[in-house]
């Protein structure tokens, strides 16, 4: 059976935007979503290669982007 295989493995890091630590879990195509609690980005990390991430960052709604 599949879910007798499958671990649940905490990913942590800190957010982009506030630096608060953020705590999420892989899911079935690997990809790993997780929103802040404290400043409500939303990232989305996506696992590339052995050595190579990639972290999607969306702002909050009602929030742009400052250039």
């Amino acid at each position: 059976m599949d879910y007798e295989r499958e671990t649940w493995q905490p990913f942590r890091w800190h957010c982009p935007n506030c630096g608060k630590q953020v705590i999420g879990y892989k899911d079935k195509s690997g990809k790993i979503k997780v929103s802040c609690s404290s400043c409500k980005t939303v990232m989305i990390r996506i696992t590339k290669g052995r050595r190579h991430d990639t972290i999607e960052l969306y702002a909050p709604k009602n929030q742009i982007r400052i250039e």
